[in-house]
């Protein structure tokens, strides 16, 4: 007999490797997302010239977009692993996009190399698309169905 007919704990209430998983890819996403948009405020504020007003401008919307990308991946982080809802997801996609959007920058320069400018969001868009199949694996749908 396993540890779970024991126990009388079933399988369903074993949070799921694949959402553990799914999980901990996220958090440094979410922690990139936070420091970005701090990182892009400091490099604002280091900037010199004419028309500065736009560039702080610019600078609050980005910063804005980031703490809400990175909120809404540690809520969702929480939720997901409490097994309540899986908006883990949203921001998974968004970083997805950004994936997409610098391996397209690189398909259109006519080469696949390394440039330091892409290498975050290619890793970390691989990072949210890993956590999301893990995500639409059969177990994790069931421990975000027992939540409901």
């Amino acid at each position: 007999m396993s540890h779970a007919q024991n126990s009388g704990v079933t399988p369903i209430d074993r949070r799921p490797l694949s959402v553990v998983l799914a999980v901990v890819l996220m958090a440094p996403v979410c922690a990139a997302w936070l420091a970005g948009g701090f990182v892009w405020l400091v490099v604002t504020a280091r900037m010199e010239g004419d028309g500065m007003i736009f560039f702080w401008i610019l600078a609050v919307v980005i910063l804005a977009l980031c703490l809400l990308v990175g909120y809404m991946a540690g809520a969702g982080m929480i939720q997901a692993w409490r097994g309540q809802t899986q908006k883990i997801r949203i921001p998974a996609y968004f970083t997805l996009a950004l994936f997409g959007i610098a391996l397209l920058n690189l398909i259109v320069k006519g080469k696949i190399s390394f440039e330091p400018s892409q290498l975050v969001p290619l890793v970390l868009g691989a990072m949210a698309g890993v956590a999301l199949i893990l995500l639409n694996r059969s177990a994790s749908a069931a421990w975000f169905a027992r939540g409901r």
